[in-house]
């Protein structure tokens, strides 16, 4: 087994190697105290040592730690020296401390400290020398020069800045924990004596120095030649973006102190800040509106291109420091001064007034009107003002073009009211003889409406007359020739009686009497009445007795069944069934269907069929005047009902009619639960009205 002592520290090549036994033989009568110590545990005392701490070497050697030998303000110190040295980290070989002797008495020793290695694992022998013989002032001093060099090395180690320490010869001696976390790539590489040169390798080799890229002989020539002799910072950054701001300083003793911080966010701040400016000065400059800030004297500091377009200058930059009087006439230069004392004096905000002047590079006409706020420092105080400057050009024009246009829309509007009166006037006098026309015509109507009832009533009378009591005595012809006569009549008759109700509808006119309805009794009435006019067809009625529990006027529901029932005969030109049902239904209306084998209609002028005067095409050779289904949609909408259709061409049409219990509204002074003085109104009562 055998004793290795290095130079310096573990790292370093050995120097020689000693056995044990010669180890043992030069150290025993040594009268220094040596003690070597594996992790504290001690491995090698001599006399010297035990005596100096009064004990004997077999009580040392049995201790677990000799940190108890160390005095409570000295122990954490030295045993981070201790851990320093073992990981390679500068740590002092020679200080002061205090023993704790045998006694308990406390003893000032001077201790000089070498790393070895003791069979084969690093150790630490320790050299003490008793301090009492020199004078306690003198210890005093070292000590406290040792305090304060440790607190300086404490200090250096806690900065945030990376330290390097190299001597007039740039050789290394001392770096902080701070300095290897910024550069990695020295952990447990770095050694002290190791040169300026060797360092800058290091980094070279890893590819670490961007602008040595490429030229590393040149770049390392340089750095040898400026080391320690650099003014002011050098920014450095690293292939993965890194940022290192380097500072070199030679102090007075020869010695250069290397000191680095990690800028690398900075850097980046720096260059949002950047991005930032230049965001908002694209902004500013390509913005349609002139943006400008002035100081306190009004003199320009900030200004955008469109500003400076506006003022006739070349370029942004001639125009800071310069005012508006370097541009405008003085009289409007004065008027934009006097705005902005008013806004830096005042501290509000001020609208300008719309301003028209010749300006710009081409000495064109423009109108300006700007808006202009205090701007304030941190600290809330006015140090100038920033507005904006709107060229209102083209918005003038527009309003001078906007004033023409309605000058000319009024003379226009004026001219055309009165042509417009003057149409009124005409119109209404035409409305007014059209009025007369109308009544007259209605009164016309109505005059030969009654005029022809008399006599058609008598013609038909006698032809029944005829036919009743000579029948059987007539030849076939005379008997059709009279039964025609009598249709004949018929549809003359319901001619005037729908046009009498069309021309009163209109005039709203019409009598809505509404009271207890006998429907049934009606429809089959009017069944008989066809029947007899039409031999030909076969009218099958079955209306439900229960129908007649309505309230309805039935002089218009007479009008309405006789007008679907003559179609659904005339329709029918060869002869056929017609079918006539009614029922009750759940809310105490009525519903009756007439139905037929005719013509039928054609589904695309279902919808028009109840428009006045239309006729579908199927109806084409028979006569009619499309005023009859117009009359009798708008006859039932009375009642509150409606009539619905279903057809199909040549094989038969059907209308339903749906009338509620009672109508919604009744006439003016007469409620519908009122019922007339006459009682119901009968089949033959509602006849003789028609017939009058």
């Amino acid at each position: 087994m055998a004793v290795r002592y290095f130079n310096d520290n573990p790292s370093s090549a050995p120097s020689r190697d000693i056995d044990l036994n010669a180890f043992s033989a030069v150290f025993d009568g040594s009268p220094q105290g040596i003690m070597v110590h594996l992790r504290h545990k001690p491995v090698y005392v001599n006399h010297a040592w035990a005596a100096i701490h009064g004990y004997e070497i077999q009580e040392i050697m049995a201790m677990e730690t000799v940190t108890d030998l160390l005095s409570p303000e000295d122990r954490d110190r030295l045993i981070a020296y201790n851990r320093d040295r073992l990981a390679d980290r500068p740590a002092p070989t020679h200080y002061h401390y205090q023993i704790v002797q045998k006694s308990g008495q406390l003893l000032w020793v001077e201790l000089y400290v070498q790393v070895l290695e003791w069979c084969g694992e690093p150790a630490v022998q320790c050299t003490v020398i008793d301090a009492r013989p020199r004078d306690d002032a003198v210890a005093e001093r070292l000590r406290r020069a040792e305090h304060a060099n440790e607190r300086f090395l404490q200090a250096l180690e806690e900065a945030s800045e990376g330290f390097a320490l190299f001597d007039e010869n740039c050789r290394l001696l001392v770096w902080n924990r701070r300095f290897i976390e910024i550069y990695p790539e020295f952990d447990g590489v770095l050694e002290p004596g190791m040169s300026y040169e060797e360092t800058a390798r290091i980094r070279l080799g890893h590819g670490l120095i961007v602008e040595a890229i490429g030229r590393e002989d040149v770049w390392l020539e340089e750095r040898l030649r400026s080391f320690g002799n650099t003014r002011g910072p050098r920014d450095l950054r690293t292939p993965g973006g890194q940022w290192h701001e380097i500072r070199e300083r030679r102090l007075s003793d020869g010695c250069i102190l290397l000191s680095s911080i990690d800028i690398t966010e900075r850097r980046k701040t720096e260059q949002a800040l950047a991005n930032q400016q230049a965001l908002l000065r694209a902004l500013i400059d390509n913005i349609p509106v002139s943006i400008f800030a002035k100081d306190r004297d009004a003199r320009f500091i900030i200004k955008n291109r469109f500003d400076a377009d506006l003022m006739g200058a070349e370029t942004v930059e001639e125009t800071i420091g310069k005012s508006d009087f370097d541009y405008y006439a003085n009289d409007v230069a004065s008027i934009f001064y006097e705005e902005d004392m008013e806004v830096i004096h005042k501290g509000t905000t001020l609208i300008g007034e719309e301003m028209e002047f010749a300006q710009g590079r081409n000495g064109e006409s423009v109108w300006l009107t700007s808006i202009k706020a205090p701007f304030r420092d941190a600290d809330g105080a006015i140090i100038g003002l920033v507005g904006c400057t709107h060229d209102i050009t083209e918005r003038r024009a527009m309003e001078q073009a906007l004033i023409r246009h309605r000058d000319q829309l009024e003379d226009l509007v004026r001219e055309r009211t009165s042509a417009l009166q003057r149409q009124a006037e005409r119109l209404e006098r035409a409305l007014n003889q059209e009025r007369e026309l109308a009544g007259l015509q209605r009164q016309f109507v109505s005059m030969v409406s009654h005029e022809f009832r008399t006599p058609l009533s008598i013609i038909d009378g006698h032809a029944n007359s005829i036919l009743r009591r000579s029948k059987d005595d007539l030849p076939d012809r005379s008997v059709e020739g009279i039964s025609k006569i009598r249709r004949s009549v018929a549809r003359l008759i319901e001619l005037m009686e729908s046009v009498l109700a069309a021309a009163r509808l209109e005039d709203g006119r019409i009598k809505f009497n509404p009271g207890d309805c006998l429907l049934p009794e009606i429809i089959a009435e009017l069944a008989g009445n066809y029947g007899e006019l039409y031999p030909d067809h076969e009218i099958l009625l079955n209306v439900d007795p229960a129908s007649d529990r309505i309230i309805a006027d039935g002089k218009l529901l007479r009008q309405v069944f006789s007008n679907l029932i003559s179609n659904a005969v005339k329709y029918s030109p060869d002869g056929g069934r017609v079918w006539i049902e009614g029922h009750a239904v759940d809310n105490g209306g009525v519903v009756v269907a007439v139905r037929d084998e005719g013509v039928g209609i054609p589904a695309s002028e279902q919808e028009k069929l109840f428009n006045r005067f239309f006729r579908a095409s199927t109806s084409t050779g028979i006569a009619g005047t499309g005023i009859g289904l117009h009359l009798a949609s708008h006859l039932v909408q009375l009642h509150g009902g409606k009539i619905d259709v279903e057809s199909v061409v040549a094989e038969g049409t059907t209308f339903r009619v749906h009338l509620p219990a009672r109508p919604p509204v009744a006439n003016d002074d007469q409620p519908f639960a009122e019922k007339p003085a006459n009682g119901p109104q009968s089949p033959k009562a509602s006849r003789s009205e028609n017939a009058a």
